[in-house]
């Protein structure tokens, strides 16, 4: 606080080093102390979870090959029937 201007009241970390935050008035500090505010936790933040699926539950089913394989037989049929509007 020895900058030339004083900074507005209120409680700041003790200039003193007791750890604790000490009242200053605009002009001069007090012997008012209080124990620091406490420090908020830091949000953990991390990769949302998935819920386990059944053991019963079928993952390679005929939809998810007909998904993916279906448009590039597509791709590929348009290729080999028409390829001249390709290579214009």
């Amino acid at each position: 606080m020895t900058d030339g201007v004083a900074p507005a009241p209120g409680w700041y970390p003790d200039p003193y080093g007791s750890g604790a935050v000490r009242w200053w008035d605009g002009v001069r500090w007090t012997d008012q102390l209080a124990s620091p505010p406490p420090t908020p936790a830091a949000p953990v933040y991390g990769a949302p979870t998935r819920r386990p699926l059944p053991a019963d539950t079928p993952i390679y089913t005929v939809w998810i090959w007909l998904v993916a394989v279906l448009p590039l037989l597509s791709g590929l049929l348009l290729f080999l029937l028409h390829p001249q509007p390709l290579f214009r």
